[in-house]
């Protein structure tokens, strides 16, 4: 066997396959609406999330471990945790694992730093990031 077929044997195997993507972005879909629908009162858009890693820069590899989504909280609640005088992102986490438990209570949801952790029966993870844009260079 050449290198040559070795290689693309080595790349066929590590390739995320369709199925492994569909997963992942279904649950990641699942988790944005979730959050969206708490968050705010418009149409649910894909734009309220962003998939990020290795699957947002389409480097994933076999077997899938994490899925790494940035969720765009809305401005009023970056107000609200930012009045907290202690732990305001910690409880803003908090929140977060809460509200993704009632989508999902027989799954293991935790944290990690500053992400929320979603392990799913399936074998992936989703990493949950909540963030804010940034306006006005401030």
């Amino acid at each position: 066997m050449s290198t040559a077929s070795r290689f693309d044997t080595f790349l066929k195997n590590i390739k995320v396959t369709d199925d492994h993507r569909a997963a992942a972005f279904t649950s990641v879909n699942a988790i944005a609406r979730k959050l969206h629908g708490h968050y705010s009162n418009t149409p649910y858009t894909d734009a309220c999330r962003m998939v990020i890693g290795s699957y947002g820069k389409d480097t994933a590899v076999c077997p899938p471990r994490d899925v790494d989504v940035l969720y765009f909280m809305p401005v009023s609640a970056y107000r609200r945790f930012s009045e907290y005088l202690h732990n305001g992102q910690s409880a803003l986490l908090q929140e977060v694992r809460s509200l993704l438990r009632e989508r999902y209570p027989r799954t293991e949801i935790g944290g990690d730093g500053q992400v929320v952790v979603v392990e799913f029966s399936t074998g992936h993870t989703v990493e949950v990031l909540a963030g804010w844009h940034a306006t006005g260079g401030g």
